[in-house]
């Protein structure tokens, strides 16, 4: 037993919760429309039109609806976020810009340990825009921030710290601590984030209706009894 558990590829005793690092995916669209709006790039009412790709020139950019010869039409960030368009948030993306992206994105605790009592606890990756030839790399391009945007290329997270974030929309924008077991007279420290409440409002009501509205890509998964928020 001990040799199975220990020689098996699929590594049972590898907590990919916390040591396990992934790509995030459509996850990532809060922070780049958090950005976008913290930044003050777009606003509640902003709307881009998705007919599929980000641009004629640009199709290779394109929104999951285009798979089924479908369009979205034109959104605003709370209907970006509950269809998951990928369009949306290429454009709040371009708004926004990678610095502040990737700002907002350490704000809320990717890409850095989130200190929870675990061994191994991994960091992820949060891409670095200022990488030149010097590091053996292309510079950054404006297909790096559309790939960020909707939480692809280099960008690679913990189960932990996106647990972590969603919590922080939830509580009004304090980032946590995690931690499995309480320790009488230790503090387990939280940080305040700087974010108004209207922008956790704004995000909120995107991320309720993605479960709770007919269309959301979550639509019909919530929990009877409870209000649930999520994204896809």
């Amino acid at each position: 037993t001990v040799h199975y558990i220990f020689q098996n590829t699929t590594r049972p005793l590898y907590n990919r919760a916390v040591n396990g690092e992934y790509a995030l995916g459509s996850i990532f669209k809060i922070i780049t429309g958090i950005a976008a709006l913290e930044e003050g790039k777009i606003n509640q009412w902003t709307s881009f039109n998705c007919d599929g790709y980000f641009s004629k020139t640009s199709r290779h950019f394109k929104c999951w609806v285009a798979e089924y010869q479908r369009q979205h039409g034109r959104f605003t960030i709370e209907e970006g976020l509950k269809h998951s368009c990928n369009v949306f948030f290429f454009n709040a993306g371009k708004f926004a810009g990678a610095a502040a992206i990737t700002n907002w994105a350490d704000k809320f605790g990717f890409g850095q340990p989130t200190g929870i009592d675990l061994p191994g606890e991994a960091k992820g990756l949060l891409p670095d825009q200022i990488r030149g030839a010097e590091r053996g790399r292309r510079a950054w391009a404006t297909a790096d921030t559309l790939n960020l945007s909707i939480g692809q290329g280099d960008l690679m997270v913990t189960p932990i710290q996106v647990a972590r974030m969603m919590a922080a929309i939830a509580n009004g924008g304090t980032l946590v601590t995690p931690h499995l077991i309480s320790q009488t007279g230790k503090s387990y420290p939280t940080t305040k984030i700087n974010i108004s409440a209207k922008t956790l409002s704004i995000v909120s009501n995107g991320l309720y209706n993605a479960v709770n509205s007919e269309g959301g890509t979550a639509y019909g998964r919530g929990l009877g009894g409870y209000r649930i928020c999520g994204k896809t």
